[in-house]
């Protein structure tokens, strides 16, 4: 947030600081799945390694699972695994049908669905 909206930033100082506030609130010492839900236009694909490693870095890797966006997927995958994916889905928003579930489903990547209720038709 930034002057009470909703900012992109996927620097890997900022997802790092994001992780470790979370882990803070939630009193944990790991996170099961960290969502990032927009692409951020100023950090490109070309450097996933980085993005990545702000959450999959350590050993320990308190930051178990990471979720990329769809069409991003082949590229992200060159560098860190991708555990689940975030996609709209519901009677009138069925495009996954034909891309992102059957890519999903071919490399064992876990599906979250959003609007199931295609707000509220």
């Amino acid at each position: 947030m930034a002057d009470g909206k909703v900012r992109r930033n996927s620097s890997p100082a900022h997802i790092r600081n994001e992780v470790e506030e979370s882990l803070r609130r939630l009193r944990t010492d790991h996170i099961d799945l960290y969502q990032v839900h927009w692409p951020d236009p100023l950090v490109p694909i070309q450097r996933p390694p980085k993005r990545s490693r702000a959450c999959c870095r350590r050993k320990d890797s308190r930051h178990r699972l990471f979720q990329v966006f769809p069409a991003q997927m082949d590229e992200f995958r060159q560098a860190a695994p991708i555990h689940a994916v975030q996609l709209p889905y519901n009677l009138f928003e069925r495009q996954a049908e034909s891309g992102i579930l059957p890519y999903a489903r071919q490399h064992n990547i876990a599906v979250l669905c959003y609007g199931t209720c295609a707000e509220g038709f």
